[in-house]
């Protein structure tokens, strides 16, 4: 790849008495492998102590763009180092009606400022290739109704002389907006268009408010290219076209194996009613050339969010990203299940249901061309699209700046059994031959083998444009419960491969547009929550709540990349947030509900830097504290409504949160606290009596604890073991904090148990010293089957914590790889 455009966020550190606020006045400049200065640009993403706009505040996260030059199936390694900063070849013109971006001599695009035509025009070697009026986008509703866009607002985000972005919102005449972000970078032909549709409605059925659904037959984009329709060219061949009149269809129906997903796609490329070329999976690329030259256009993640269609007529190509021939999802009620007998929703056989508070963002690439594109070409700009390269900066550096606000150790080996096999726990979920074998004939199953089955048993369906990015669990569609974005992306953080980007991607955009309510009505009380973690159409079985509410993801996702819709998305959240505070909170229903929005309210300051998201999270430790007093002031809460009991579990969550907050703001005072919950949970952990030499029996964790009240002894009822993840979280923060040996020790008995034997339950024999009695690394488990992404989730969560203490205590936290 030459002059590839890359675009990330690299952190940087606080430094004592020095305030960063422009990189370019230190003079540091990008630089090839060979140390040369390559064109780039910076764009403030996060400061330290405020909002990125104060400039008086020293910079967190900066947006690097250059152009890199990478070896096939390679790295290549650029530094920030002193030099002067070239300037790229692109520019901007602001006329009255458009905007006009020249990216290189002789090639520029215009983008219409009150109109939404796509391209206005395209200008490729000094040849018209897209002329006035341009294209736009055909929709219509399930009447049948032609819909209008009209825009209402057309900005340049971003503008420098590499990369510049240009943004267009507008309202679609049946009720849903659009937001349209185009992409161009310096000497490039090509151009990234993100296509966001959304609906601004209430999701409704749960607080009363009406649901504000929208329902579409199909939605399309569409450009004409000069002097085009001979022929079309794919990655399966050029195709002469007699009638002018070429389509793709790409679609899904489950066969008689409901264990191979991917044997259920199919696609055919025809003319009229002549099949061309047929499969399962279509590249999702197509070119269209004319006269004067061509476009190549290429829909990232094609076949997995089917139904996906393109249609060329004439001179006009048209992208399918809504088909009409498609529908759903095919909603059968609150409470049934994907197989369930209840009616569908009658409007969403025949057309899309597009709910309330939704998002959904499709990535299309634009590649424009002079001369042609050949069917090796057009697949070369699939697989890119698909899978563009990728920059971050080194794991110890990220680690050291302390700036993602979470503890995590570089990738590494270990060289301790326990730990490779956490390692080995990560590498997972993107390598299926880091599981282990299992019987049955079931192989080796990672999370991409996960998906690809359907689950443990079959037949849940992990993709599809609603669907894709989010895991299926015995409960519906998880929503990515436990952060998952978060727990996937950290270890490309980590310094793991760039498979882990190339999963996390699309759970962050999933959650980020589908997975957050996007509602703007004031009479949605939850609007900015994430969707509950239940229900077969994503959330739908209750409204969301803090309790189930994970934001650390997007904002890591926003810093990593730079991209404006995660920070959009984690604005709304931290609305919410500041409107449901945990200084609220009344006691019951368990303490996570507090935890977790103090953990989520430090996270958003973390990165957006807004003092009211620190105040509110002290609010909510101020209220444990007043709580735990009344209490008896040793170190729980009980909900008053379920007998005065109190959850171990959801305390080592609040905990963890204390812990955030007391780095991020410097407060201390909260320690004694913190302290007396860390003794409490300690006597929640029970150990069983070792039956011979290395043998001991699957620790328990107490699952409701009730307090002595006069007649009545404490009673420790019921028991857990995946809980010790949590717990043990608690002990390797707190050895940090206390340097106690005693949390040490449990810390590390806790997480060895849960590294080896992690599908055991409490009680069961476990010999450490017998590698065939140790539990298989795998995504499908036999110990909780259909709960695999919650204990699973867990495990991803909560072994940074553990790792990073480890490395701690060895020195090797910052460790170089």
């Amino acid at each position: 790849m030459t002059d590839e455009p890359v675009t990330f966020g690299i952190p940087i550190p606080l430094i004592n008495g020095t305030v960063i606020t422009d990189l370019e006045a230190l003079s540091l400049a990008v630089c090839d492998p060979n140390g040369v200065p390559v064109p780039h640009q910076y764009r403030t993403l996060s400061r330290w102590f405020g909002p990125r706009h104060d400039q008086t505040k020293s910079l967190k996260w900066v947006q690097l763009t250059f152009l890199a030059d990478v070896p096939p199936n390679s790295t290549a390694v650029y530094r920030l180092s002193g030099g002067w900063r070239p300037a790229g070849q692109l520019q901007i013109q602001s006329q009255t009606d458009r905007f006009v971006i020249s990216t290189q001599p002789g090639t520029s695009f215009s983008i219409h400022k009150q109109t939404t035509s796509l391209f206005e025009e395209v200008t490729i070697a000094n040849q018209a290739v897209v002329s006035a009026p341009g294209g736009g986008i055909r929709m219509t509703s399930f009447t049948g109704a032609n819909v209008t866009a009209t825009p209402t607002s057309t900005y340049i985000q971003e503008g420098g002389s590499v990369r510049a972005v240009v943004v267009q919102k507008g309202l679609l005449s049946n009720g849903l907006r659009y937001t349209i972000r185009y992409h161009f970078h310096s000497g490039r032909d090509d151009v990234a268009v993100d296509f966001r549709l959304e609906n601004h409605g209430v999701y409704g059925q749960f607080q009363g408010a009406p649901s504000a659904h929208k329902y579409f037959d199909h939605c399309h984009l569409w450009l004409p290219v000069e002097g085009a329709g001979a022929e079309v060219t794919t990655p399966n061949g050029v195709h002469s076209l007699s009638s002018g009149s070429f389509e793709v269809n790409q679609d899904f129906q489950w066969g008689a194996n409901t264990t191979n997903v991917l044997g259920s796609f199919f696609y055919e490329e025809r003319e009229n009613s002549s099949v061309l070329a047929s499969g399962d999976r279509h590249s999702g690329a197509i070119d269209l050339s004319g006269t004067n030259g061509g476009l190549t256009v290429a829909v990232d993640r094609f076949w997995e969010n089917f139904p996906k269609a393109y249609r060329v007529s004439g001179d006009e190509l048209e992208i399918g990203l809504w088909p009409e021939w498609g529908n759903g999802p095919e909603y059968r009620g609150q409470y049934a299940t994907l197989n369930s007998s209840t009616p569908i929703d009658p409007l969403a056989l025949d057309n899309y249901r597009f709910e309330g508070g939704r998002w959904k963002t499709h990535r299309v690439m634009f590649s424009f061309h002079d001369g042609v594109h050949s069917p090796t070409r057009v697949g070369e700009i699939a697989e890119l699209t698909n899978r563009p390269i990728m920059g971050r900066a080194p794991g110890w550096w990220t680690a050291q700046t302390a700036a993602t606000g979470t503890l995590f150790a570089t990738k590494r080996t270990w060289n301790e059994v326990g730990l490779d096999r956490m390692e080995r726990q990560f590498r997972m979920i993107w390598d299926d031959t880091a599981a282990d074998t299992q019987g049955s004939g079931l192989g080796q199953i990672g999370f991409r083998r996960f998906r690809q089955r359907g689950g443990t048993y079959g037949g849940r369906q992990f993709y599809g444009w609603a669907n894709y990015g989010d895991i299926v669990w015995g409960g519906g569609y998880g929503g990515l419960h436990y952060d998952w974005p978060l727990n996937v992306m950290l270890n490309w953080v980590r310094g793991g491969s760039y498979e882990f980007f190339d999963i996390a991607r699309d759970m962050c955009l999933h959650r980020r547009d589908y997975d957050q309510n996007h509602s703007k009505d004031p009479a949605e009380v939850w609007r900015g929550c994430q969707f509950y973690e239940k229900g077969w159409w994503h959330g739908n079985y209750m409204a969301g709540y803090t309790s189930h509410n994970w934001v650390h993801g997007v904002l890591l996702h926003y810093a990593l990349t730079g991209d404006e819709a995660s920070y959009e998305a984690a604005l709304e959240s931290q609305d919410y947030l500041l409107r449901i505070s945990p200084g609220n909170w009344s006691g019951y229903w368990g303490s996570r509900i507090l935890g977790w929005s103090v953990s989520n309210l430090v996270d958003l300051y973390n990165y957006l830097g807004e003092t009211a998201a620190l105040v509110e999270a002290k609010a909510g430790v101020d209220n444990f504290l007043q709580l735990e007093q009344v209490y008896g002031g040793n170190g729980y809460v009980s909900n008053p409504g379920a007998n005065n009991q109190a959850i171990p579990w959801m305390h080592a969550i609040c905990f963890k949160a204390f812990a955030k907050y007391a780095y991020a703001s410097s407060d201390m005072t909260y320690l004694p606290m913190m302290q007396r919950m860390r003794n409490w949970l300690r006597t929640c952990v029970h150990l069983t009596t070792s039956t011979a030499q290395a043998q001991m029996g699957m620790p328990y964790i107490t699952n409701v604890y009730h307090p002595a009240n006069g007649t009545t002894p404490e009673w420790h009822e019921g028991s857990n073991a995946h809980h010790g993840l949590y717990i043990g979280e608690t002990m390797a923060i707190s050895t940090m904090i206390w340097r106690d040996v005693q949390d040490l020790d449990c810390a590390w008995l806790l997480y060895e148990f849960q590294a080896r034997f992690h599908q055991k339950g409490p009680g069961q024999s476990c010999d450490f010293d017998d590698p065939t009695d140790y539990s298989v690394v795998a995504m499908r488990m036999m110990q909780y089957p259909n709960s695999e992404s919650k204990i699973m989730g867990g495990m991803l969560g909560t072994l940074p914590t553990y790792m990073g203490m480890r490395a701690w205590l060895n020195g090797t936290l910052y460790q170089q790889n």
